[in-house]
């Protein structure tokens, strides 16, 4: 079974990126063949979608042929980023729910908050989009009723997700500080949106305290300079530090910005649009021989 996974895997570390992390691991224990394809240029991920929209759908076709599963998760800025004009707004809709529903694949939709959802998915032209998912997985039960009524969707297509070996999450989780070793300030119940807080608290009393003790100094890491740690469940795919770009001549330099200069106009854009295209599926054949 293969299953393609769209959407931003940590780095940067969020809730939503690490959940989708959790479901890409799950699938891959469970035994499946699993790609993943990012959005963003900094994430983890198999490959990415490096074209303007509508044309990343194109990306979008050819990384799903074949699959048996495609889960595509909503984030600010995927599938819709802001800013994005009107008539671009309705070929991307109408693309993408035309790709949904011509793929053989079973189609999944995740959301984690309805802050995420664009507004150009709440709107009437974006039904065909909801309707070509099988399933759409929420985070809680306020988001899909949100959902459900925003969108128009049937609740009984909307689904809440359940993490990785625990149950739904409905409503706010509490934890108990108590329970937990080391944690700053007295016992008390926080809420799970709260805790991130606690966690920096703790990281920071823990930087005193080495420092204290004479220990060397945690320097931070710049985002390019990331690396998954061993341990740290995350897989070893491609990322911007293990994949470093090659050195370009001076005629590859010039090409490079001949093509980004055709793209910034309207009459050139779709020529240099495909000239990419013609690239990237180039370098695809080149790394499966």
């Amino acid at each position: 079974m293969r299953t393609v996974f769209i959407g931003t895997l940590p780095p940067p570390v969020t809730a939503r990126a690490s959940g989708l992390l959790a479901a890409v691991v799950e699938a891959s224990e469970g035994g499946a063949a699993v790609e993943v394809v990012s959005p963003s240029p900094y994430s983890v991920a198999h490959r990415r979608l490096t074209l303007p929209a509508p044309a990343f759908l194109v990306e979008m076709a050819a990384a799903v042929r074949g699959a048996d599963r495609l889960v595509l998760q909503i984030e600010p800025g995927f599938p819709l980023r802001p800013g994005l004009g009107r008539a671009r707004r309705a070929a991307t809709l109408a693309g993408m729910a035309l790709l949904l529903r011509s793929s053989r694949a079973e189609v999944v939709v995740r959301l984690d908050s309805i802050a995420d959802l664009d507004e150009g998915l709440s709107k009437f032209r974006a039904r065909a989009f909801w309707r070509a998912a099988s399933e759409i997985q929420v985070a809680d039960e306020e988001t899909r009723q949100r959902l459900a009524a925003t969108v128009g969707a049937s609740v009984s297509k909307i689904s809440i997700r359940t993490p990785a070996g625990g149950a739904p999450l409905v409503g706010a989780e509490v934890l108990d500080v108590a329970e937990v070793e080391g944690w700053p300030g007295d016992a008390v119940a926080v809420h799970a949106d709260t805790a991130g807080e606690l966690v920096r608290g703790r990281a920071v009393l823990e930087r005193r305290r080495l420092a204290a003790a004479g220990g060397a100094p945690l320097s931070s890491l710049p985002l390019s300079a990331w690396l998954p740690a061993p341990g740290a469940g995350v897989p070893h795919w491609a990322s911007p530090a293990t994949a470093p770009a090659p050195a370009s001549s001076p005629a590859r330099r010039a090409a490079g910005a001949l093509l980004r200069a055709c793209e910034r106009h309207e009459a050139t854009r779709p020529l240099a649009q495909a000239v990419r295209l013609a690239r990237q599926a180039r370098l695809d054949r080149r790394d499966q021989r």
